[in-house]
C-alpha cells in the first residue's frame, strides 16, 4: 500500500478516536539536474562512390536511392564488353552496411571504366550534428553521454559526444558531433531532432505536498519544535511527483507536520500519533 495513503488512513482513524492527530516527516534532500537542449540534423561523415571497373552495359539494377544495404549485397550487374568476357555478368557489391544515397546507373545503359554508378553512405558514419549555444558550451565535453530525440521515434536514443567544433561567433553556436550508440533503421538521414544532456546543479529539499499551506503572506509549513507547532514561511519550487521543492525557509533537520494542520495554531502543543 502507498505509504502516504497508509498515513492518511491512520490519521483519520486516530482523529475519530482521539479528536486530533499529527504526522510529521523529515524533508528529503535530492540532487538537482539542469537539462540543456540543442537542435540538429543527422548526416553521414563518410560515403563512397561506386564506379565501373571496365567497359560494358548495365544488365540489372537492384537497389534505389534511400535503400538500406548490407555488406556484399549485390547492387547491380554489368555485362563486360571486352575480349574474353563477352556476355558475362559481373556483380557490383556493397562495400559495407549503408544507405544508397544516389543511383546513376540504369538497366541497359552503357558504361566505361570509372563511370560513376551510385553513391553509398556508410551507416556507421551516421552522426548527429547539434548546434549548441556558446553560453552552454561550458557544460559539455567529449565523451559525454547525451540523449537524442526524433519526431518519428517514440523513445530517446543514447549517444556520446565525439567532437566539439570551434564556435561560430556570428551564429553564437558551436557544432557538437554525436555518435549514436545503437543506430536504428528508423533513423532517416537529414532528419531534424534535438540533443539533450543534463548536468548536476546542486541539491534541493523536498516536502510532501500535503504539508504545504498558503495564506495572504505566501506559502508556509508547520514545524514541530520541542513538541510545539511553529509556522515557517517558505519559498517553493517545482512539484516533483507528490513533493514540492523548498528553495528557502528550511534547513533539513526540521520535523514537518504533514497531517493535522487544519486548525493548528502557533505555539499549540502537538502530539504525534
Amino acid at each position: 500500500m502507498n505509504k502516504k495513503l497508509l498515513l492518511l488512513i491512520l490519521f483519520v482513524v486516530s482523529f475519530d478516536l482521539f479528536g486530533s492527530a499529527f504526522f510529521t516527516a523529515k524533508p528529503k534532500k535530492v540532487s538537482q539536474q539542469k537539462d540543456f537542449f540543442a537542435g540538429g540534423i543527422l548526416q553521414f561523415e563518410s560515403q563512397t562512390q561506386i564506379v565501373a571497373q571496365f567497359n560494358g552495359y548495365i544488365s540489372g539494377v537492384f537497389v534505389r536511392a534511400g535503400d538500406r544495404v548490407r555488406k556484399n549485397q549485390t547492387l547491380l550487374k554489368i555485362k563486360r564488353e571486352e575480349p574474353g568476357f563477352i556476355n558475362q555478368d559481373f556483380p557490383i557489391k556493397a562495400p559495407f552496411n549503408g544507405i544508397v544515397r544516389s543511383v546513376n546507373a540504369y538497366q541497359g545503359s552503357r558504361v566505361s571504366a570509372q563511370t560513376s554508378l551510385m553513391v553509398v553512405a556508410d551507416e556507421n558514419s551516421l552522426r548527429f550534428y547539434a548546434d549548441l549555444f556558446l553560453q552552454d558550451l561550458q557544460y559539455i565535453k567529449s565523451g559525454m553521454s547525451v540523449q537524442l530525440i526524433f519526431p518519428n521515434i517514440v523513445h530517446e536514443l543514447k549517444g556520446k559526444v565525439e567532437k566539439i567544433l570551434e564556435g561560430n561567433p556570428a551564429k553564437k553556436t558551436a557544432q557538437v558531433i554525436v555518435k549514436i550508440d545503437q543506430p536504428q533503421n528508423l533513423l532517416i538521414p537529414f532528419s531534424e531532432g534535438k540533443m539533450r544532456f543534463s548536468v548536476q546543479s546542486g541539491s534541493v529539499w523536498l516536502v510532501p505536498a500535503e504539508a504545504l499551506l498558503r495564506d495572504r503572506s505566501g506559502y508556509f509549513v508547520w514545524i514541530k519544535e520541542n513538541g510545539i507547532a511553529r509556522k515557517r514561511s517558505v519559498k517553493i519550487g517545482e512539484l516533483q511527483g507528490t513533493d514540492f521543492q523548498i528553495l528557502e525557509g528550511i534547513e533539513g533537520s526540521e520535523e514537518i507536520i504533514v497531517f493535522g494542520t487544519d486548525d493548528l495554531k502557533e505555539n499549540q502543543r502537538v502530539d504525534e500519533f
